[in-house]
């Protein structure tokens, strides 16, 4: 299937892998891979919607949450991205690094815009 989108035949490539995911629905670098694959051909609701319930299962793999940052950083949803790469950050043992992405989405955020004004 890897192949098949590296070549460009998105659709086969969507049919092995539906193949393959329902003979190992649990395989996790049978989704990682199918995701990043989605990523890669633009089809970034089709890889979130992979993604998310995978973020269910309380052994997540912390290479599910940052495909799902990546999907989200190229659907143009920096608020989504940073969260996710947040909790990579988190999951992987840097939650120093994982406050870097909440603090960007609070200096680009247009808190007045929102609705917010400055205490004072």
């Amino acid at each position: 299937a890897d192949a098949q989108m590296t070549a460009g035949d998105i659709q086969a490539a969507k049919a092995t892998y539906s193949q393959a995911m329902k003979l190992f629905p649990d395989s996790n670098p049978l989704i990682l891979s199918y995701a990043n694959d989605l990523i890669e051909a633009n089809l970034l609701q089709d890889a979130i919607t992979l993604l998310i319930p995978q973020t269910l299962h309380p052994d997540n793999d912390p290479e599910v949450v940052r495909l799902l940052a990546k999907a989200y950083q190229k659907a143009g949803t920096s608020g989504d991205s940073h969260y996710y790469m947040s909790e990579y950050y988190y999951l992987t043992g840097l939650p120093a690094a994982a406050a870097d992405p909440a603090a960007a989405d609070l200096a680009a955020a247009d808190l007045a815009a929102a609705g917010f004004a400055a205490a004072g």
